[in-house]
């Protein structure tokens, strides 16, 4: 999915020394992002911190949206994480939003609140005023196709051939991988 490189980043950031896994990460109620995840639905009250390692796990294993939105934003943004793709040749791909306009344009919402008045009741607000004719309106391209060439090859994100054995990103996105695996056999057995 498009989370896989906004993790690559936030690692490449973290391998940098700008950014450490154990960074305690404010979690706000503008913070919160609709759909799913385990952060909006139990820790909407104020004073949540996550690690950076805590954000990467949820957004990875379990999809949580909000962790994919504070993800993206320590990862630097859309543009950093979109300039990584198009070096690694996924041109395909892009990440030009956040979860919470991603699925606001999925659902037909137009008038979403600036961000630092975002909130959930008033996302769910706007998603009731929505009608037929506004969700016709919503963008073809909804999620990024070119995510799929990044799923059997994690490896693929190292920055060299001579470093993909020993790359910490890889190890860290093969043990995320896995515990998805894990957690959807468990789902089907």
């Amino acid at each position: 999915t498009y989370k896989v490189p906004i993790a690559v980043q936030l690692l490449k950031r973290i391998d940098a020394g700008e950014i450490k896994l154990d960074e305690m990460i404010n979690i706000g109620q503008s913070d919160l992002s609709p759909g799913g995840g385990i952060i909006s639905a139990h820790f909407y009250q104020p004073g949540v911190a996550l690690s950076v390692l805590n954000l990467l796990e949820t957004m990875l294993t379990i999809s949580d949206n909000t962790a994919s939105d504070k993800s993206l934003e320590f990862a630097g943004g859309q543009e950093t994480v979109s300039e990584l793709l198009k070096k690694l040749g996924l041109e395909a791909m892009r990440i030009d939003r956040d979860t919470k306009f991603l699925i606001a344009d999925l659902l037909g919402i137009s008038d979403l609140s600036p961000v630092d008045e975002w909130s959930l009741p008033r996302f769910k607000e706007r998603e009731k005023a929505t009608t037929p004719e506004s969700k016709k309106h919503q963008p073809q391209s909804f999620w990024p196709i070119g995510a799929i060439h990044l799923r059997p090859r994690p490896w693929f994100l190292c920055s060299s051939a001579s470093t993909a054995r020993s790359c910490s990103k890889r190890k860290v996105l093969n043990y995320f991988w896995t515990s998805c695996a894990a957690a959807r056999a468990a789902k089907q057995g």
